[in-house]
C-alpha cells in the first residue's frame, strides 16, 4: 500500500514527472520497503542502514534489470517529495488547521482522503525514510499505530474460551 502511496505522491511532483514509470515504480517500492524497514535481514533483525537504495536487492536487479545506480537519482527525488507529502498531511491534522470555506486546498487533499480509507491501512501516516543502526520499527504490537494493529493481516489477540 506505501508504495501504492508514492506513486500517487510522484505523479503530483514535478520533479518526477521526468523519470519512466517503470523506474519510478520500482523506486516506490525499493523506498516502500525502506520507511517500513523490510529487508536487510541479519542474524533474524533488520540490519543497519544509511540509504533507501540498500534496500533494492540482486534478486530485485535481476527481476528489473535496474540496478541501484539506475534508481539513484529518481529515489532521491521521490524522497524528497514523500517527505514534502508527509509535512504537508501531517499539518493538516493539526486542529484548526484546515482551510476555510474559499480558501486554497492542498494538493495532498485527494491522497489523504483516498488513503484514510481503511483499506488502505493509513499509509499516509507512515514516516519518511530515515538512517538507521537496524532494528524493527515496533518492539511490541501495542508500539504498533493504530492504523497497523487494525490489519486483518495482524492477528488480534484472543482470551481462550472459558
Amino acid at each position: 500500500m506505501l508504495a501504492q502511496f508514492l506513486c500517487e505522491v510522484a505523479l503530483l511532483s514535478a520533479d518526477c514527472a521526468a523519470a519512466r514509470a517503470s523506474v519510478l515504480a520500482c523506486c516506490s517500492l525499493c523506498l516502500a520497503l525502506a520507511c517500513l524497514r523490510c529487508g536487510l535481514w541479519r542474524d533474524g533483525s533488520p540490519g543497519p542502514s544509511s540509504s533507501p537504495e540498500q534496500y533494492w536487492t540482486a534478486s530485485m536487479v535481476q527481476a528489473t534489470g535496474y540496478s541501484r545506480v539506475h534508481l539513484l537519482e529518481t529515489l532521491r527525488t521521490l524522497q524528497r517529495a514523500h517527505e514534502d507529502a508527509f509535512a504537508e498531511l501531517r499539518a493538516q491534522r493539526v486542529p484548526g488547521a484546515a482551510p476555510a470555506d474559499g480558501a486554497a486546498t492542498s494538493r495532498y487533499d485527494m491522497l489523504r482522503k483516498k488513503f484514510s480509507a481503511p483499506r488502505f491501512l493509513d499509509v499516509q501516516q507512515s514516516p519518511p525514510f530515515a538512517p538507521h543502526t537496524g532494528g524493527g520499527l515496533y518492539r511490541s504490537m501495542e508500539d504498533r499505530p493504530r492504523h497497523l494493529s487494525r490489519s486483518p493481516l495482524v492477528k488480534q489477540a484472543s482470551t481462550p474460551p472459558a
